[in-house]
């Protein structure tokens, strides 16, 4: 299903340059210039605080884990493929019984963007967005397209703001009758600061380190009441990318 999803986005990413190609004289030789295309690779490290509910009114904290998260992107001209990926890391939650050990929960989440630069440090995205639990034996799982927004502007010659919003509308399914194809409101807000190294010491290239903060939120109401419930997931994360 993720190579599905994969191949449908960069297919959909890619599409303007067929239809560009198309618009070219015969000449079978048309290839789009390969200074136009960049790439990076890169990993993000999350400082995860993960809060869900219990019940309608109580909600419990994990304890907080660093999420090992692979990025990705690929741009042309103004168009951009991206995507990331939470490694599976087990959290625990403690336990509502008193003395039983704590309960160990097994998280993993991805995304894949397209997107279009409006602006040459403003692109709109549409994606799809997977997180999945498991806690040996509860599934839950929401997943979804997204829409949203993602830039960059210098405030110095060595130092940049960036920030990220998404909101979608995901589907839960946790395969027993808390949810059923709920639907779902999922909101994502990163800000923070990018430092690009190659500013400071050529050597460096294309190496880019950003710190920041990120906010990420899916809220649905289940079917055994009609109070909206949350689950949470927010705290500092650090990234280093490095420009192909």
């Amino acid at each position: 299903m993720r190579k599905q999803i994969l191949v449908v986005a960069l297919a959909a990413a890619l599409s303007p340059l067929a239809t560009h190609a198309q618009a070219q004289s015969s000449d079978s030789t048309w290839m789009p210039d390969m200074s136009e295309v960049h790439g990076t690779i890169g990993l993000r490290l999350w400082r995860t605080d993960w809060s869900t509910w219990y019940d309608v009114y109580e909600y419990h904290h994990a304890d907080q884990l660093t999420a090992v998260i692979p990025v990705a992107s690929l741009r042309y001209k103004n168009f951009l493929v991206s995507g990331s990926y939470m490694i599976r890391k087990e959290f625990e939650f403690p336990s509502t019984t008193e003395g039983a050990p704590p309960i160990p929960v097994k998280r993993n989440e991805y995304d894949v963007n397209v997107g279009y630069f409006i602006y040459p440090g403003l692109a709109a995205t549409v994606g799809w967005k997977n997180i999945d639990y498991d806690n040996r034996g509860y599934h839950w799982r929401a997943k979804g397209l997204t829409v949203g927004l993602s830039g960059s502007a210098p405030l110095a010659p060595v130092v940049s703001l960036y920030g990220s919003a998404a909101y979608g509308w995901p589907k839960i399914d946790d395969g027993q009758t808390f949810f059923n194809d709920t639907r779902a409101k999922y909101l994502l807000t990163e800000v923070g600061l990018a430092f690009p190294l190659g500013q400071l010491n050529d050597a460096l290239g294309r190496v880019v380190v950003t710190a920041g903060y990120r906010y990420q939120r899916v809220g649905a109401v289940p079917n055994f009441s009609g109070v909206e419930v949350f689950e949470y997931a927010q705290g500092p994360v650090l990234a280093i990318t490095i420009g192909l």
